[in-house]
């Protein structure tokens, strides 16, 4: 990695997503994590210099969360938008449209939908991986500091 870093070639952590969407639109980037609504939004654009890879092993899952606040004026009109949000076809527009996989089991997604291999379905989703969140928010300021200082040796 030093020797990467050190070619220009690594360039570490970006701060935002958008960044490796400019990246590899223009092509100055060759490898790097994204997630599938991005990779969506390039191939949308006619992007035709990336290409998606799922590990085998299994991907982490971006777990988007709509909750009702304890206090909520109207809990049941809450808790109504939320049965809404997850009906079937809410669900196959939200992932057909964004590219999040669905959350609940009956949403069918049309075979002939163009990105449908980019969304985690049936058995991937048994490979999906929860990363401890505390663990990396405790450490990532240190692991960053480790590459750059490999990066100056």
């Amino acid at each position: 990695m030093a020797e990467l870093i050190k070619s220009g070639n690594l360039i570490g952590s970006l701060d935002v997503e958008s960044q490796m969407v400019s990246l590899f639109e223009t092509g100055d980037a060759w490898l790097g994590m994204l997630a599938t609504g991005r990779m969506k939004e390039l191939l949308s654009k006619g992007v035709t210099n990336v290409s998606f890879v799922r590990p085998e092993e299994g991907t982490f899952p971006l777990i988007t969360s709509v909750n009702i606040h304890k206090d909520a004026k109207n809990p049941a009109m809450a808790a109504a938008f939320v049965n809404y949000i997850l009906s079937s076809e809410v669900q196959v527009a939200f992932a057909t449209r964004n590219l999040y996989a669905p959350t609940v089991k009956n949403a069918e997604i049309p075979d002939d939908f163009e990105f449908r291999d980019l969304l985690v379905l049936n058995d991937a989703f048994g490979r999906l991986y929860l990363p401890d969140q505390e663990k990396i928010t405790a450490n990532k300021a240190g692991w960053q500091q480790q590459l750059n200082q490999k990066a100056m040796r």
